[in-house]
């Protein structure tokens, strides 16, 4: 079986206490899609790929694709 899907999302963080050299509030969004996939009765897994509209709170500023996946086996 397999049932694709397509996604977007955003967030922002805010920060209590202000440090010097770092933003009040920060905020990301990013789309995409993939695919959940199940193989027999034992296998399972899942690809995704994501494109940040924004660089991504905590990380160097790259909108690079990125792609995840994963499976498991019950």
């Amino acid at each position: 079986t397999v049932m694709p899907f397509v996604f977007g999302d955003a967030g922002r963080v805010w920060q209590r206490t202000r440090f010097l050299g770092f933003e009040p509030s920060q905020s990301t969004a990013s789309a995409g899609g993939g695919a959940w996939l199940n193989i027999g009765r034992q296998y399972a897994g899942f690809i995704e790929i994501a494109k940040p509209f924004e660089p991504i709170v905590g990380q160097s500023a790259t909108r690079s694709v990125r792609v995840y996946a994963g499976v498991s086996v019950r």
